[in-house]
């Protein structure tokens, strides 16, 4: 495997793949030489500054893109062209036609295009998945995301990709809060219709885009749910997914530690046999948690999958088509914030 984009996702995917038994890691890519050089002297592999020539040098059979969001789509679409398997951080992209073609380089070219949203290896949010799955919580009534965090000028200026339409793709809602976006949707189910709007009242002299949100969804079920998310906040990060369902409910923490802050159902029954998955799990959570605090240590569960899915000829646990509906829920936000109606979701 090789990494492309080194910067402060791209050593965490390079730490994983070293430390995954059926994996080697043979090249890595920055468009700052230095930053290059720096993750290969640490990690491994050789240091390139053009993904073109490591792709064409070292010949790997997959590469992880952790790049800013707007090339996610150009360098997925040239390496599964060139026959490489593809593991792509979020967002997928910035755009449906983006996705699009992304999605289709992969069918054509029969490779593999893999998406990270790593919270869904989360111990606890695997096991509140299973409950969910057997019913313990009932039908939903209500599923809800919670995003606040701290950004400032520094973090914005870090890259002038950040906080701009083209570069970016929007602001909290695309970077920070999509994957409780994505929890809340794997949980709670697909979401058909979005309307929201969204404001920047904290960051308008660094960034155009978004830094606080909110957004009303409907389920396929019925059910009905809300989003709200800023990067204003006094909290560093807080992220968390609420669920009410017909015999329960709880909130899970998604970002780190992982965990419930409330449980409640209406039987003793029901509640102990959530208390016995959230033990089937409990011993996952040993680990640091590499990169940044709220990344969690799931990065090394998600990239040991998509190795054993290619060496075993099986489908990784999240596919570029599984992280596509996150996008088109916040694109969906975007769109309705800009036309004031509702925006459908297929």
């Amino acid at each position: 495997m090789a990494v492309i984009g080194c910067g402060a996702v791209g050593p965490v995917h390079a730490e994983a793949i070293v430390g995954c038994p059926s994996a080697e890691l043979v090249g890595v890519c920055d468009t700052v030489e230095e930053r290059a050089e720096r993750c290969a002297a640490s990690f491994g592999g050789t240091g390139y500054t053009d993904y073109r020539a490591m792709v064409d040098d070292v010949r790997p059979d997959a590469i992880s893109i952790c790049t800013p969001h707007h090339n996610h789509a150009e360098i997925a679409v040239e390496c599964l062209k060139r026959g490489v398997h593809v593991l792509c951080e979020k967002p997928l992209a910035v755009s449906r036609d983006q996705m699009d073609a992304m999605l289709e380089a992969a069918r054509q070219g029969g490779r593999v295009l893999g998406a990270v949203f790593q919270h869904r290896f989360d111990p606890t949010t695997r096991a509140v998945k299973r409950a969910v799955d057997e019913g313990l919580f009932g039908e939903v009534l209500n599923a809800g995301v919670s995003v606040r965090c701290r950004k400032d000028r520094a973090y914005y200026d870090s890259g002038d990709w950040r906080g701009t339409w083209a570069g970016e793709g929007g602001g909290v809602l695309i970077n920070q809060a999509i994957h409780s976006v994505d929890i809340m949707q794997w949980l709670a189910g697909r979401v058909t219709s979005v309307f929201g709007c969204w404001a920047n009242l904290k960051h308008a002299d660094c960034i155009e885009t978004e830094d606080t949100m909110a957004a009303v969804v409907e389920f396929a079920s019925g059910a009905l749910g809300s989003v709200e998310a800023t990067s204003a906040s006094h909290l560093g990060f807080e992220a968390s997914v609420h669920f009410f369902g017909t015999h329960g409910s709880f909130r899970l923490r998604t970002d780190w530690p992982n965990d419930l802050t409330s449980l409640d159902l209406d039987s003793p029954e029901r509640l102990e046999r959530v208390r016995t998955l959230l033990a089937e799990h409990q011993g996952e959570h040993a680990g640091p948690a590499p990169g940044k605090g709220y990344y969690g240590n799931s990065h090394t569960r998600q990239v040991a999958d998509f190795v054993e899915a290619l060496h075993d000829g099986r489908r990784p646990f999240v596919l570029g088509e599984d992280a596509r509906h996150a996008v088109e829920i916040v694109l969906g936000v975007y769109e309705a914030r800009r036309t004031g109606l509702p925006v459908r979701l297929t």
